[in-house]
């Protein structure tokens, strides 16, 4: 039933994936910003997926999206997510799996072979293993040094990533723009230390213009390092580089926030970044409605067909 869409979205992710890489030929059939596939990070949706994974997919399909970022549920095998995708004709081509709660990646690069994706990323990475994560460990507290541990376990994650045949990027916060003294955040420290052949950056925009700073001008002072934005909204910006309840109330509707997302994504297609990714995160584990999702997409899709 999906065979032509899923055809459609092989042939465009093919085409992108050429002129990302600067492959001869490829640049004439690359897609027109708006037939790029638009994903969703599934977190978004909070525990609706592991409940009904074939209705849910479905549905987004029904929607107009064009793919999804995984994440690893507690009581839905990788292998059924995999299923579902595909009987939805979505992609799945990148996966935010648990790097922070053990030094060694072989566990999560094994599920992202399951689930068959192509990039793996952090959606938090602390500077050592803890199995308890908590919003207090990963702000306030950091220093230059910790942000220096933390690139270190990002090569070594991107390196062993790369052995498998995998890429690795970093997810940000609002907490990696701390001003940590002179000037320095720690964000600067994790794209100064990492080493880009293996360690790319998916760069949040909500939560980067919350800490003050501009999604538009790291992508052009930093070409080549970013792989995804992931694009979701607030009701204010420049509020604060601390990680807690009260930040998390700040996310509002696409559209009704207060981001101009028409330079980022202007920016983003002329890097040719290939994961265009809608994230809204639940507040207080209230998972977004299936309403708001497809009005979030209708807000993207609207902005890129300006673009054509």
């Amino acid at each position: 039933m999906h065979r032509e869409r899923r055809q459609f979205l092989q042939q465009s992710v093919a085409a992108m994936t050429g002129l990302a890489l600067g492959l001869p030929g490829q640049a004439a059939d690359s897609p027109s910003p708006a037939a790029r596939p638009i994903g969703l990070q599934l977190f978004t949706l909070g525990k609706a997926v592991e409940k009904a994974p074939e209705a849910v997919l479905e549905q987004l399909a029904g929607f107009g999206y064009g793919e999804i970022e995984a994440i690893q549920y507690a009581t839905l095998a990788p292998a059924a997510l995999r299923r579902a995708a595909e009987q939805a004709g979505l992609l799945m081509r990148c996966a935010h799996l648990d790097f922070a709660s053990q030094e060694d990646p072989s566990s999560a690069l094994e599920v992202a072979h399951i689930l068959g994706v192509k990039q793996v990323a952090s959606g938090v990475l602390p500077p050592a293993a803890l199995p308890k994560l908590s919003l207090a460990s990963l702000s306030g507290a950091l220093s230059v040094s910790a942000f220096q541990r933390i690139a270190a376990r990002a090569n070594r994650i991107g390196e062993a990533a790369q052995r498998a045949g995998l890429s690795y990027a970093y997810h940000n916060h609002n907490y990696e723009f701390q001003d940590l003294g002179g000037g320095i955040c720690g964000y600067d420290v994790l794209l100064r230390e990492t080493d880009p052949r293996y360690v790319k950056f998916q760069l949040d925009c909500a939560w980067i213009s919350f800490a003050g700073q501009s999604a538009v001008a790291y992508l052009q002072r930093h070409k080549g390092r970013f792989s995804a934005l992931h694009i979701k909204n607030v009701d204010v910006i420049a509020q604060s580089t601390t990680l807690d309840l009260a930040a998390t109330s700040h996310f509002t509707e696409l559209g009704l926030g207060v981001i101009d997302y028409q330079p980022i994504l202007a920016e983003g297609l002329r890097q040719n970044i290939p994961y265009l990714i809608i994230e809204h995160d639940p507040y207080k584990g209230v998972a977004i409605g299936m309403d708001m999702v497809k009005r979030e997409l209708d807000y993207v899709r609207g902005l890129l067909q300006k673009m054509v």
